[in-house]
């Protein structure tokens, strides 16, 4: 724990957690979970691009996401959403690939950004995480209620004055954003489970929006520090181990949930009976 590339990891990964938890509590709710999926696929294109043209993979990434977000979000419908997200995701998958083997083919810092790398953070790689999440989920908490209205029910967020619009272009911003300091973390192929995990966990145990939201984020950053120790441990790869570590969860919850409602229908059956 003393050395550095550690430290860094243990401070700006349960920041991510957070952050990650709170979009997926949005995107699950609002039936858009895989959209981080596509949009980590998009920030794959756009480091392939950074990597080739030798720029930050970040300063590329951030603006390529936000805009492929807004793009995928504004669609009148789910299905729009869901056909955009099948578009981007397999397109920019494509030209990010072509794009590397094109230039001088995959390197480890491709692989890194495949698979994760939290180990491997530089101080600015830290710095802009920590900026980031903090600023995601200060604006979360802040827009909290009109956010739920319009992921919950976006007609009557409508109906009652508020600016769907706006908050759905916040939304696409806050889901980009995560994405892409999440794929510094996770990797392209495992940062969508950072953001779904935690809530499809809390559905399981929770009744209300705000306990599911506060499970989700208190679970993650448990998961994601249990996840990131046990990695050191065992010298397992640490994205993988930190996702087994939520899907340990989720199937732990997902068991109370049939106990709780094995329990509930035993009652019920008593109080018939009786």
């Amino acid at each position: 724990m003393s050395y550095p590339f550690v430290q860094k990891a243990l401070i700006a990964g349960p920041l991510i957690a957070v952050c990650s938890a709170l979009l997926g509590v949005s995107l699950v709710t609002s039936r858009r979970t895989m959209i981080g999926d596509g949009l980590s696929h998009v920030s794959f294109c756009a480091v392939s691009f950074a990597l080739a043209a030798g720029i930050a993979p970040m300063a590329l990434s951030i603006p390529t996401v936000i805009i492929a977000a807004v793009l995928i979000l504004r669609g009148k419908d789910r299905s729009d959403s869901e056909a955009s997200i099948a578009l981007f995701s397999g397109g920019a998958l494509a030209v990010g690939t072509f794009v590397l083997s094109a230039a001088k083919g995959m390197n480890m810092d491709v692989s890194d950004y495949m698979f994760g790398s939290m180990f491997t953070l530089t101080n600015s790689d830290t710095l802009i995480c920590i900026i980031c999440s903090i600023l995601a989920a200060v604006c979360y908490f802040i827009l909290y209620r009109r956010i739920f209205a319009v992921n919950f029910d976006e007609a009557f967020a409508s109906s009652i004055g508020i600016n769907t619009g706006k908050y759905n272009y916040i939304t696409a911003v806050f889901t980009a954003v995560t994405i892409v300091i999440g794929m510094k973390f996770m990797g392209v192929m495992l940062v969508t489970a950072l953001t779904a995990f935690p809530t499809l966990a809390a559905v399981q145990v929770c009744k209300c929006y705000r306990t599911t939201t506060v499970f989700a984020a208190v679970s993650s950053i448990i998961c994601f520090i249990t996840g990131l120790i046990i990695s050191l441990s065992a010298s397992t790869p640490a994205g993988a181990t930190v996702v087994l570590v939520y899907f340990s969860l989720l199937i732990i919850c997902r068991i109370l949930k049939r106990v709780q409602n094995g329990i509930y229908q035993i009652k019920v059956k008593q109080y018939k009976s009786n």
